[in-house]
């Protein structure tokens, strides 16, 4: 009680903040209330925060610069207001005329520092990889702890960082992610008593923090630590950008290596109920078909090159999969019917990756497709959440495209998958967005759906927009699904319409994880702000075929 007391501006200050933005946010933004707290958190997160929501919502060039500099003079303004707030008893805190200017230098500073990865969430909302999510995250919790001493006092980056302050970050992350968890239970009645709790807590770190940076048991010795921390961070990034999709994802590699080992020595003949096979996009294939699935089906390989004149799939390369959504489902539609006429069955298919989405949407456009069951493994779960404009436009979300094509111009992808917005399958998603956030609540008639979704995935869509369909959780990454042994009993369960094995607690885990990393995205554009945006079902979907509708 003594802190609240003693500390009662610095209080006033978090908890109204965090309140008065879960007000705004309930009325016009509900599914972001759970952002709301951060808008008082020590920096560097409080810009993080600003950041989020400016690359999503700016309508045009000249917009996006007066909210910037709107942004730097809040920012500026709240910190400076909170750190004299939080000045430990018995010292002199800055002058206003001194404090202010400093502090608006470090905001700009951090804001530059923070931006590359503002951006990697906005092309996270656009496409859905749960890898971009890892890729985003560290970076910034790295620079909260070299930068936290920024707002507070003008010789940070020459010091060495306090252990309190990095105890003090660290909580600021899990406390903000529980903020998240609850929040999602029940938006309507917790955002605002939840936000209200977190600018309590963020009070409470604010005062940690300060203490920690002021404390005249510091050593004042020459130590640039945080410096030389950002340029080695910049340099592992720019230097090695795919070392973290490779160690997260190098079971996956195995397990696909094992596969196509698989593929190339075996004489299993073709029997069995058809089933269409589509890897995502990014891969490749030499044309070799064979087994990938135990049990006896004819499987065969959708090629992303179509068929070639004897009917077989062409062999293709990753640049092959960057067609835009129609002339993939194009291609899907060719060949389930090229292979249900050569059978004279129904096909199956199982698509993993981005290929669900070309799954679903000619599920979406053909709601009389042969098709009778149909395993997603490792979906995009409601991918274009942000707009970004064609180039040489001005609309919604512009700086965040510019973004976009300039890093993944600067280091040559972010990823195995080249997120460029000029890349047609992107501006697809873009176009028809409203559409395809649905397709994972889609239930075509006579069709059996499931969901084959690995844990860490969790962290790439809101949680409130999990997937609908029936939903199988794996401890996996994003494509790891791909010759994991257990996760092709679950296929060949799905297709001989047997029971899929129980969650267990896997979907636990899933659902927290997704509710705490909902809170480090980028918001979602509202559907109805952006008039590129047609609602209502895709163009060529039937009526009957109950998808492709806004979500």
């Amino acid at each position: 009680m003594s802190f609240f007391v003693a500390k009662w501006r610095l209080v006033a200050l978090c908890v109204g903040a965090a309140v008065v933005e879960a007000s705004i946010l309930d009325g016009f933004a509900p599914w972001a209330t759970g952002l709301a707290p951060q808008v008082a958190a020590p920096a560097p997160f409080g810009v993080f925060h600003d950041l989020r929501w400016l690359v999503v919502y700016h309508r045009s060039l000249p917009a996006f610069f007066i909210e910037l500099v709107a942004l730097l003079i809040f920012r500026t303004s709240f910190d400076t207001a909170v750190v004299r707030a939080a000045w430990p008893a018995g010292m002199t805190p800055p002058r206003l005329r001194r404090a202010w200017p400093r502090t608006l230098l470090f905001t700009f500073v951090a804001a530059v520092l923070l931006t590359p990865w503002v951006v990697i969430l906005f092309g996270l909302a656009v496409v859905s990889l749960s890898w971009l999510f890892f890729s985003a995250i560290p970076p910034v919790l790295a620079l909260a702890v070299l930068t936290n001493g920024g707002a507070v006092s003008g010789d940070w980056w020459r010091r060495t960082i306090p252990v309190r302050a990095i105890v003090w970050i660290a909580l600021t992350f899990l406390v903000m992610s529980l903020c998240g968890v609850v929040v999602a239970w029940d938006r309507a009645y917790l955002a605002v008593p939840v936000a209200a709790l977190g600018g309590v807590f963020n009070a409470w770190a604010w005062n940690g923090v300060v203490g920690a940076v002021t404390s005249e048991r510091r050593s004042r010795r020459f130590a640039p630590v945080a410096p030389a921390g950002i340029a080695f961070l910049l340099a592992v990034v720019v230097g090695g950008t795919e070392i973290g999709f490779a160690v997260t994802t190098s079971r996956a590699h195995d397990q696909r290596e094992q596969a196509q080992q698989v593929e190339a020595t075996s004489t299993r003949p073709a029997e069995g109920p058809p089933v269409l096979i589509a890897s995502g996009f990014g891969t490749k294939w030499d044309g070799r078909s064979g087994p990938w699935l135990p049990g006896h089906f004819n499987e065969v390989r959708f090629s992303y090159r179509g068929l070639g004149a004897d009917g077989t799939p062409n062999a293709y390369a990753p640049t092959d999969t960057y067609l835009g959504l129609p002339a993939l489902e194009d291609l899907m539609s060719s060949q389930v019917d090229a292979l249900a006429s050569a059978t004279h069955q129904r096909v199956s298919l199982v698509a993993a990756s981005e290929a669900s989405l070309v799954a679903e949407a000619y599920l979406a456009r053909t709601p009389n497709a042969p098709v009778d069951h149909v395993v997603l493994l490792s979906p995009l779960v409601t991918p274009g959440r942000v707009y970004y404009p064609p180039a040489g436009t001005d609309s919604w979300g512009i700086v965040g495209g510019l973004g976009l094509e300039a890093l993944s111009g600067a280091i040559g992808g972010l990823g195995p998958v080249k997120i460029s917005p000029s890349n047609p399958l992107f501006r697809s998603i873009e176009a028809e967005a409203p559409a395809i956030r649905s397709f994972l609540s889609c239930l075509p008639p006579g069709v059996r759906q499931v969901v084959v979704e690995p844990v860490a995935d969790a962290v790439a869509a809101p949680f409130d927009v999990s997937p609908l369909l029936p939903t199988v959780v794996v401890p996996a990454f994003h494509s790891g699904t791909l010759g994991d042994p257990g996760v092709q009993q679950v296929v060949e369960d799905v297709l001989l319409d047997r029971p899929p094995p129980a969650n267990g607690g896997w979907s636990f885990v899933h659902r927290v994880v997704s509710r705490a990393a909902d809170v480090w995205q980028v918001p979602s554009l509202a559907l109805g702000l952006n008039p590129a945006w047609t609602l209502g079902v895709l163009e060529g979907a039937s009526d009957s075929g109950a998808c492709g509708g806004a979500g």
